[in-house]
């Protein structure tokens, strides 16, 4: 089992299939955003960030999926990405379900270093206008940021599954 596991994290189509999950999710937020006009919150902007993360790490584990150093750091950082990810985003999901009294959340993205202040560089992207309590979009009558927390609790476990998967491996040898 650990074997077929260590063949598919350094399988380059498996990486690629998680890439383009990954960057669909990237342009359909793009979509919503502004072809059905459902504006991200501060909240959804954070998520995002955590998402372009996941692509960005899946992407290099396409082409570096073999060298097992640069893999355990990779999936060491996904792990991270994802599991950042997730913690925004059930907060996300516990302020839509209990919605405070008053504003649930800054619409100032002021929480990006000024050193790299995505807000100002790419603001259709990274610029919050929403209300984080309310939701905004669902499919099949599940809300969006329920089907981001699987997005994320996905990456978990191949982060989780891939990190074992390695060190077994070096244990054998």
């Amino acid at each position: 089992m650990p074997n077929s596991l260590n063949k598919l994290i350094k399988n380059r189509l498996f990486w690629l299939v998680l890439f383009s999950i990954s960057l669909l999710s990237i342009l359909f937020a793009i979509f919503l955003q502004n072809f059905k006009l459902i504006y991200p919150c501060l909240y959804c902007v954070y998520e995002r960030v955590a998402v372009i993360g996941i692509a960005l790490i899946t992407f290099t584990l396409i082409f570096f999926s073999k060298t097992k150093k640069i893999n355990f750091l990779l999936m060491l950082v996904l792990l991270i990405t994802a599991t950042k990810g997730a913690l925004l985003n059930i907060e996300h999901i516990q302020l839509e379900l209990h919605p405070p009294l008053f504003s649930a959340c800054s619409q100032e993205t002021n929480y990006f270093p000024k050193s790299f202040p995505l807000n100002e560089w790419f603001p259709s992207l990274f610029k919050s206008y929403g209300d984080c309590s309310m939701v905004k979009w669902s499919f099949f009558n599940i809300p969006l940021t329920h089907w981001l927390l699987l997005f994320f609790i996905l990456y978990i476990l191949v982060s989780i599954v891939g990190l074992i998967s390695l060190i077994l491996d070096n244990k054998k040898r």
